[in-house]
């Protein structure tokens, strides 16, 4: 694979997830559907969660996987990485919407409410150029979905890509 191949699937994925909502956050086998926030130039995903839910619980440092499913966007993915409590106002106030508001009865100020950060250091995502016209230069699919395995897509690793098999 060229390159060139490698960054346009990079760009697919990143652009993808701007566009998905909602995955499958995974700590010690337990998962719990989560709304994710992107920060693309740090490689990181945040959620916004209260204190002392399961995963608020167990986000110490602990390693965590996020799958996405996504039939509109074409993208399928199995992330993982490390996911810690955070303290962050400006994420907080640049992450926050009405849906947010409305499981927080004193809003951001609620004393509950809690930023979990996962930065991602791999993962294995899969592109479907039939989901959407696609503007990407990706390969020519031999089946329905195209699969890469990104070796890191974690902002200090390399970010070259290869073919599954």
């Amino acid at each position: 694979m060229t390159q060139l191949a490698d960054k346009d699937l990079t760009e697919t994925f990143w652009d993808r997830l701007e566009d998905c909502r909602t995955g499958m956050l995974v700590i010690d086998g337990r998962a719990v559907p989560m709304s994710h926030y992107v920060d693309e130039n740090k490689r990181e995903l945040w959620f916004i969660t209260a204190k002392g839910t399961f995963m608020a619980e167990h986000a110490n440092g602990t390693n965590a996987h996020y799958v996405l499913c996504n039939d509109k966007e074409g993208l399928y993915a199995s992330l993982s990485g490390r996911l810690t409590p955070e303290i962050n106002k400006e994420k907080l106030d640049e992450y926050w919407s009405f849906i947010a508001a409305s499981w927080y009865e004193d809003g951001k100020q609620d004393p509950d409410v809690l930023l979990l950060k996962l930065s991602l250091d791999a993962g294995e995502v899969w592109t479907s150029k039939a989901a959407r016209s696609s503007s990407t230069k990706l390969p020519k699919p031999i089946s329905p979905t195209t699969s890469r395995t990104l070796a890191s897509i974690s902002k200090s690793a390399s970010r070259t890509c290869r073919a599954s098999s």
